[in-house]
């Protein structure tokens, strides 16, 4: 897929008291191959400069856009903020203390236009960047509408401690 023939997809950051990580977080999504997507950059009333740094970084790239919650509300609730808006075919979202290889979207999108299939998932891995890519087509999971997908993530977040 060239540059010009790119669909435009969509990246949600939330961002909540990560003033130490958000910069390199911004800055791998702005280095992808994948040219064409909007980032989407939700601050959930960070109290340590985060607001202030990702504002200062929007400036740079008119791709970038900030909100910014008026109340604490989790990251389930920041993710979730900005998904009925995103304008992109394709959402992904990243953590606000993630980095990304370079060719993230371009690996993940490709499938999804290419082979058919109906989501991608990338792994993670403590202290490394994104090594392995799944894909799965259909009739090798469920069929969810996108609600009972978002909310099958809160509610497993919620059972580990991790998305509240």
């Amino acid at each position: 897929m060239t540059n010009s023939d790119e669909i435009l997809v969509s990246v949600i950051i939330p961002a909540y008291n990560v003033n130490n990580f958000i910069d390199k977080t911004i800055r791998t999504v702005l280095a992808q191959d994948y040219k064409n997507f909007e980032l989407l950059v939700v601050d959930d009333k960070s109290t340590d400069g985060t607001g202030n740094l990702i504002d200062n970084i929007a400036k740079e790239d008119n791709r970038v856009k900030i909100f910014h919650l008026e109340k604490h509300s989790g990251v389930s609730a920041a993710r979730n903020y900005r998904i009925d808006q995103a304008k992109g075919k394709y959402i992904f979202f990243v953590d606000g203390d993630d980095a990304i290889e370079h060719d993230f979207l371009s690996r993940m999108v490709e499938p999804m236009e290419n082979e058919n299939v109906d989501m991608t998932i990338a792994s993670y891995s403590w202290g490394a960047i994104m090594s392995h890519v799944f894909t799965y087509g259909k009739g090798e999971y469920t069929e969810l509408s996108k609600k009972k997908v978002y909310d099958s993530i809160n509610t497993w977040g919620n059972k580990i401690g991790g998305y509240v």
